[in-house]
């Protein structure tokens, strides 16, 4: 059994390196929304670190995400957001032009105190948000569900139709 077991992690780790190792990292187009004097709710060099902090928990599913480009803007009104209105999300949304990856918005405060959520136009993120959280999110706009247990330390995980389901590996 253990020459098995070996020989099946051989692979799945052969798998891996090569998937990495030919793996195009995804571009993130990020806009630092400012607010009234240029106060700005992350650095760059913050945006940079949640970045490499996302690709960390990421590589073990061969999948890395690049900044391509950082802009920031002072636009009024928009420093401190409310998730619900439309109007401020597709102002934000229309900020960075449409293209190749996926868009990232920091602002300062999300009313209702969301850290972070997405849509199919982008990722916008609150400056309290950690690392996770954007990683979470990223997840989302790369069409992974969430996934939640029913209890702490449960072999059952509710599916995305609501069902649980044992895991297979449950002993």
């Amino acid at each position: 059994m253990n020459g098995w077991i070996n020989k099946n992690a051989f692979v799945v780790c052969f798998v891996i390196l090569w998937r990495c190792a030919y793996c195009v990292p995804i571009p993130l187009r990020c806009l630092i929304v400012g607010g009234e004097g240029g106060v700005l709710p992350v650095s760059a060099e913050t945006v940079s670190n949640k970045v490499n902090e996302v690709n960390r928990i990421y590589r073990q599913a061969a999948m890395s995400f690049v900044v391509e480009s950082c802009v920031v803007t002072n636009a009024m009104g928009l420093f401190e957001i409310d998730e619900t209105n439309t109007v401020q999300r597709s102002r934000l949304y229309s900020m960075l032009p449409n293209g190749d990856g996926l868009k990232m918005i920091f602002v300062n405060r999300i009313s209702g105190d969301p850290e972070a959520f997405w849509s199919h136009y982008g990722i916008i993120i609150s400056a309290s948000a950690q690392a996770v959280v954007v990683a979470h999110e990223i997840g989302h706009a790369c069409g992974l569900e969430d996934v939640y247990s029913e209890y702490a330390g449960s072999n059952f995980v509710v599916a995305v139709s609501g069902k649980a389901k044992k895991r297979k590996d449950a002993r």
